[in-house]
């Protein structure tokens, strides 16, 4: 709470106990005084004794009325009793009614009035009925029906009500009062209230079933769902102890025990500097008016049970305005300006410490844990450490039941800005984060909440899940604001099957997820956009992927890799041959004899460039492009790949200087183009001129030539595309 002692306990210790001490002091010393020195008081006899005053006036052995004494030391007033009857009888008793005692201290006059005062000597007992007023100097009044003193006027009390003004602000009430001068003790019970009067600022109030003062311990203790409100700040729980400084009449520390909650409203901060002169301001004013001081007429007596909202329910606190805490017990460490130095709050299994924060924007970010402490300057949260299943949860003030972000530890150190918001959080040893569809482990997180920024430290590597698949790396930043993810130190990536470039691309196998290494990823939060750099290495089944770079467009239509581009592709061969569609090439009349092969199970691809477009279901080499069967190589500066409805390499279209070089005969195929059939592993060449080179037959050249990438023969065609023959 913000200036706790300012604003409640130290008015309660200053009024209720120096004052009461002193006044009711006065009143112990009139009534324990030799009841001789009373009666030789100026004033007239009467026998006549009311009825109401004493049942029986025979045994009296003084009547006065109108009386009153002055009674001096060394020629100093030292108080002053009047009355409007006096009766004493023979057992030591003297009646009074109409009773006022003024008398002097160094603070100024005290009074105290009565309706009706009786008091024995031998028992050293006293009581004041009926309407009892208590006067003092500084502006406290008390006002009961009925007030006894026992113990040889060691022990003050009643049972029957008391209310009370503290000053010209303050107005409060308590079913019992009791005071024990030798234990140096004062105790409120039954339905204590403390409040400021209407139209004081800022607007306090005590409230609890039991509230005790040790005058030795300087402690002031308070229990019984005790709720201490300042303005909008708040304090409750079922005790609550206070300690004095030992020299200052100021709070230096407070306790409080069992369901503690509170709140610290965003508003206060700043008011609280205008708080010592608005409050200077309100005592200078004086007394209030008449009207004002009916206010105590309002002071039920009944066991309040207040229904309030302002710090949430016990399960749960919900965003709002300025910071919010709840915990089994709590500390507050003050400095000699009444300032928050520290606040501790620790937590038990069923109810752990939480402290929640409102930054201003709309957002509410809330610390749970075994232990938490909040340190405090210049009136303001400046960090927070925390201790024990730690739980950082950020929410939107607009919809507090689906949390932003959460984050779980085994500790965490934050501080907040100059703005009072939390700008830094550090979260250590199993470390777990949730947003959205995305789950992340690590080590430690380092999170800068002002810009939006996290990051991941893994032993040895961090892990992040999501509807888009795994990641893991050893480090891992996530920016909020754009949705960016970037893992570096070595990736390794699974992409689950999905739809799109990635599930239909090159590395699309069947329900197979594509897995993903790399040296670096970045990655875009609810997009289809990535990218891995150096050393990638991609796969899918028998699908494989080399590069510098590999790419993914936002929409998931594209897939684009670069520098160095090296891909493994699964044909239709492959597909054929585990399904035995052998059925097809005896359709087609062809024999063994037919040299006709079944075509490749893999093939090898090179280039600078690779790129898939889904809209087209083609897959582009581009630059140096060379692909590799048997050792047999057909190159060319443009590869065009058809895919088949299972995204398997069906056909090639090589444009642009294709050559085919097979290194087992020396021979080497120059041409335009070619188109390369994978399903049977047939090349057909075109060009003017086609060149065939080879130690056997020696240059041969034509426009239209048939290669089988299988066994290495071929057939040269006519000119004009005629059908191929034998060469």
């Amino acid at each position: 709470m913000a200036r706790p002692g300012r604003a409640s306990l130290r008015l309660l210790r200053t009024a209720l106990l120096l004052t009461f001490l002193a006044t009711l002091g006065g009143l112990v010393v009139l009534l324990v005084l030799n009841r001789g020195q009373v009666l030789g008081g100026q004033g007239s006899g009467d026998s006549s004794v009311p009825g109401d005053l004493r049942g029986d006036d025979t045994d009296a052995a003084v009547v006065s009325t109108g009386f009153r004494k002055t009674f001096e030391q060394e020629g100093r007033t030292l108080f002053e009793i009047a009355g409007e009857r006096l009766l004493a009888d023979r057992e030591d008793n003297v009646f009074l009614e109409g009773v006022e005692l003024s008398f002097s201290r160094a603070d100024g006059l005290y009074r105290i009035y009565s309706r009706k005062a009786e008091y024995n000597q031998v028992r050293g007992e006293a009581r004041l009925e009926g309407e009892v007023v208590v006067v003092d100097p500084g502006g406290m009044k008390l006002y009961t029906e009925w007030l006894e003193l026992s113990h040889n006027g060691n022990l003050l009390e009643t049972s029957r009500g008391t209310r009370f003004e503290l000053g010209a602000d303050l107005v409060g009430r308590a079913t019992h009062f009791r005071m024990d001068f030798v234990e140096e003790t004062v105790l409120l019970r039954g339905g204590v209230l403390v409040r400021s009067r209407d139209g004081v600022e800022p607007a306090l109030r005590l409230r609890a079933q039991e509230v005790l003062y040790l005058q030795a311990n300087r402690l002031a203790r308070a229990q019984g769902r005790v709720v201490v409100r300042r303005g909008p700040d708040e304090l409750r729980s079922e005790r609550l102890s206070l300690y004095l400084d030992e020299v200052e009449d100021i709070v230096r520390y407070v306790r409080a025990l069992w369901k503690v909650r509170g709140l610290v409203a965003a508003s206060s901060i700043a008011a609280l500097e205008e708080d010592v002169g608005a409050r200077g301001a309100a005592s200078a004013a004086g007394a209030r008016s008449g009207a004002e001081a009916d206010e105590l007429d309002d002071l039920a007596f009944e066991d309040e049970t207040e229904e309030d909202e302002t710090t949430g329910s016990e399960d749960e606190l919900l965003p709002g305005s300025g910071a919010r805490f709840r915990g089994a017990s709590l500390a507050l460490a003050l400095n000699r300006r009444s300032e928050i130095e520290s606040l501790d709050l620790e937590g038990v299994r069923k109810l752990p410490a939480v402290f929640a924060a409102d930054d201003g924007s709309g957002l509410t970010r809330r610390v749970t844990a075994s232990g938490i402490r909040v340190g405090f300057d210049e009136r303001k949260p400046r960090s927070i450490d925390a201790l024990g299943d730690v739980e950082l949860v950020e929410l939107d003030n607009a919809a507090p039941d689906r949390p932003l972000r959460e984050a779980t530890a085994k500790s965490l150190h934050a501080e907040f800005d100059g703005a009072g918001k939390l700008a830094l959080a550090e979260l250590r040893d199993a470390v777990t984060l949730r947003e959205g569809d995305l789950r992340a482990v690590a080590a430690r997180a380092e999170m800068q909440l002002v810009q939006d920024r996290i990051e991941l430290i893994g032993a040895p590597e961090v892990e992040l899940f999501s509807d888009q698949g795994e990641l893991r790396a050893p480090r891992v930043t996530f920016n909020q604001d754009t949705g960016l993810l970037l893992a570096r130190g070595g990736v390794r990536s699974e992409l689950a099957p999905a739809t799109g470039a990635v599930a239909r691309g090159p590395l699309g196998d069947g329900d197979e997820p594509v897995r993903v290494e790399a040296q670096e990823a970045l990655l875009r939060r609810g997009s289809s956009e990535f990218l891995f750099r150096d050393q990638v290495r991609a796969w899918s089944g028998a699908s494989v992927l080399f590069a510098d770079q590999l790419r993914g467009s936002s929409d998931g239509t594209e897939l684009a890799a670069s520098g160095g581009v090296r891909s493994l592709l699964t044909t239709s061969a492959q597909a054929r041959a585990e399904a035995g569609a052998t059925a097809g090439d005896a359709a087609d009349g062809r024999q063994a004899s037919d040299l006709e092969p079944t075509g490749p199970r893999q093939i090898e691809v090179t280039s600078d460039i690779l790129t898939y477009s889904e809209a087209s279901e083609e897959l582009v080499y581009q630059g140096e492009v060379v692909a590799l069967q048997n050792q047999r190589r057909i190159s060319c500066d443009r590869m065009e790949v058809e895919l088949d409805a299972n995204q398997n390499a069906d056909k090639m279209h090589c444009l642009g200087s294709a050559r085919i070089v097979d290194p087992a005969s020396s021979r080497t195929i120059r041409a335009e183009r070619a188109e390369y059939d994978l399903s049977r592993g047939e090349v057909i060449l075109f060009g003017e001129p086609l060149t065939l080179e080879d130690p056997a037959v020696g240059k041969v050249a034509g426009y239209r030539l048939w290669y089988s990438m299988e066994s290495g023969l071929f057939k040269m065609g006519d000119a004009g595309g005629a059908a191929p023959t034998d060469s």
